[in-house]
């Protein structure tokens, strides 16, 4: 038999570590923010938000979906009283913690990476079948997370308890048979190093079973998972191996291979965190807008529409899709931008400055893809005087956009130019070679200056035929496809407003209530019935038709009594054919002039 003594000793100067004992302190010190408790999921949400990663980075990160993350975003948004990711985010800055959810994210981070790195580990012990007998005088907390992690791993365990020395010592003793010689290695670990610098603590358990080369790539790739921009201190600085007695572990023949492989996989997983990515794999962020094909009403029309508007420009192409709400705008636009598989796509809100600030500070982390990157941006960020740090942010962007080819942008819900100008790219020196596209209700702002040599694609109504389409095709996307008779679903659907989003929440809607007890498919065919259950939905969706329109007149209504007064005509008059010199001859040319104007701004005219 041969034995090695292993002793790490207890030099620590801050935690590392996701450990169960600290982790309940840290969710303790974070569990108010501004006088609201939250739970533990969200905080670290909230940590990764702060950094401005994506529903997509941070469900990796938490092992849940993205749509759970957006679930407990928009819980946050109600709970915490904002409108904007940017409002949180000043909120977690302004925090006295702030800190201390800086600290949280990188712990969340690493504890991402150090369980990916389990599985290149995996692959050695699989073959070589150690086993570990943890030798303690008290218990620890710690040693839970241990043993789970061992099984993880796939290595034995079992605990002796014993009246070792020094109480705050676990003793580890790994064991493994090499050409029919029983091997040992004895650790000692300090409790609290455990605690403290638990990732390196369990590696060092393995570092005589793996090649040299594989356990360096490990531990290079947990240390440049790191993404503290307080310490930039390495774990392994703070741990300290004293190897008294080595043992010549040799590789068996038929893992020699197998080690290559694995050394390879290290280094690779290295280069994805740690290194820039290829341009191809860079990022995107409109997954959740391409809906399942299935569900999709194909519009190649409009795509083809996209595609002739672009193929006439040179060096920033844009295309400026325009629209009522519901119209189907943003989904064209994200498909579309989908199927040109650029290298770099990013959906930004448009509805205001502030969001659009928010989500050039979100691209500045998304182009931030190695740590001297990520330290340039968050020096950016530190910089007090409000005006300096916004140009900063747009000048980072810009020099990220240029060293990539054919990037994407959409803004979407653009509605003011002016307020936005400085953040819109134009001049493909400072930007680099990419695309915009451009979705918005305000039929207006194609007059504006620099976009008055753009064909504008103009998104109307479905026909009939295709409102039919969409809406089969979601409720019969269901275990049990609702049967409808085609006389009725004819009738119903012409009482809806023929745009992809009334027909899809309607459809999804009546797919709902069919699972209810009381719900007929016959019902939809008396008038008081169907009239009944669209004032339901109605009601009970903000973003139906109705309450579109609602929003819209109540905002041209706030501008003038004027514009009042003219829209109470247009109402009691068919609508759809308005004598423009019925209006001229109710107010004067100017007044109706903005008012057909306002009427734009909301996509309420289709033709003049």
């Amino acid at each position: 038999m041969s034995v090695s003594n292993v002793v790490i000793s207890n030099q620590t100067e801050s935690p590392k570590s996701v450990d169960t004992s600290q982790q309940k302190n840290r969710y303790k010190k974070l569990e108010f923010l501004d006088g609201i408790k939250l739970t533990t999921r969200e905080i670290d949400v909230l940590s990764c938000i702060l950094f401005g990663r994506s529903a997509k980075i941070i469900a990796s990160y938490l092992s849940i979906s993205p749509r759970t993350v957006e679930g407990y975003w928009d819980n946050l948004l109600k709970k915490l009283h904002c409108n904007s990711r940017q409002q949180i985010i000043n909120k977690l800055e302004q925090s006295k913690n702030l800190e201390i959810f800086r600290q949280h994210y990188t712990l969340i981070t690493q504890q991402s990476v150090f369980e990916k790195n389990l599985i290149t580990l995996k692959s050695f012990l699989e073959i070589i079948k150690p086993q570990i007998k943890i030798i303690y005088a008290q218990n620890h907390i710690s040693l839970n997370r241990l043993e789970n992690d061992l099984s993880k791993v796939s290595v034995l365990s079992s605990r002796e308890k014993s009246s070792i020395e020094e109480s705050e010592f676990i003793v580890c003793e790994v064991s493994w048979e090499e050409k029919k010689d029983l091997k040992k290695t004895i650790t000692k670990i300090p409790f609290e190093t455990l605690e403290q610098n638990y990732f390196l603590c369990f590696f060092s358990l393995f570092q005589n079973l793996i090649p040299e080369a594989t356990f360096q790539s490990l531990s290079n790739i947990f240390n440049s998972s790191s993404m503290d921009f307080k310490e930039k201190k390495n774990i392994s600085d703070n741990i300290h191996i004293n190897f008294q007695t080595k043992p010549k572990t040799q590789i068996k023949k038929p893992m020699l291979l197998f080690c290559c492989l694995s050394t390879l996989l290290g280094a690779l997983l290295y280069a994805i965190l740690y290194q820039q990515p290829a341009e191809k794999d860079l990022f995107s962020n409109i997954e959740h807008e391409l809906i399942d094909k299935s569900l999709f009403l194909d519009r190649p029309e409009l795509l083809k529409k996209i595609q002739i508007s672009l193929n006439t420009q040179k060096g920033i192409k844009i295309a400026m899709l325009i629209g009522p709400g519901g119209a189907g705008k943003t989904t064209m636009a994200c498909r579309y931008a989908h199927d040109q598989t650029p290298p770099f796509i990013y959906k930004i809100n448009g509805e205001s400055r502030t969001d659009v600030i928010t989500s050039f500070r979100e691209i500045g982390f998304a182009l931030s893809k190695t740590k001297i990157d990520l330290e340039e941006f968050d020096t950016i960020l530190k910089i007090l005087d409000t005006e300096d740090r916004r140009k900063k942010i747009i000048d980072f962007v810009r020099k990220k956009l240029r060293s990539i080819k054919n990037w994407c942008l959409i803004y979407d819900n653009l509605n003011n130019f002016d307020l936005v100008a400085d953040y819109f790219p134009r001049d493909q020196n400072l930007w680099g070679l990419g695309t915009v596209l451009i979705t918005t209700q305000n039929a207006n702002l194609s007059n504006t200056g620099y976009f008055s040599q753009i064909k504008t694609i103009h998104i109307k109504d479905l026909t009939h035929a295709d409102s039919l389409l969409l809406f089969k095709k979601i409720v019969a996307y269901s275990e049990h496809p609702i049967i409808l008779d085609p006389k009725i679903l004819d009738a119903f659907l012409k009482k809806v407003p023929p745009f992809p989003l009334d027909v899809s929440l309607i459809a999804h809607y009546i797919k709902n209530a069919s699972q209810q007890a009381g719900f007929s498919p016959e019902s939809l065919d008396q008038e008081n019935e169907s009239k009944a259950f669209l004032k339901d939905f109605e009601r009970d969706h903000a973003s139906s038709r109705y309450n579109l329109m609602k929003t819209a007149f109540q905002q041209i209504c706030l501008q003038s009594r004027d514009f009042q007064e003219l829209l109470t005509l247009c109402v009691l008059i068919n609508s759809h054919k308005i004598p423009i010199s019925l209006l001229y001859s109710l107010k004067d040319e100017s007044i109706v002039r903005q008012y057909i104007s306002m009427l734009n701004k909301y996509s309420l005219i289709t033709n003049i």
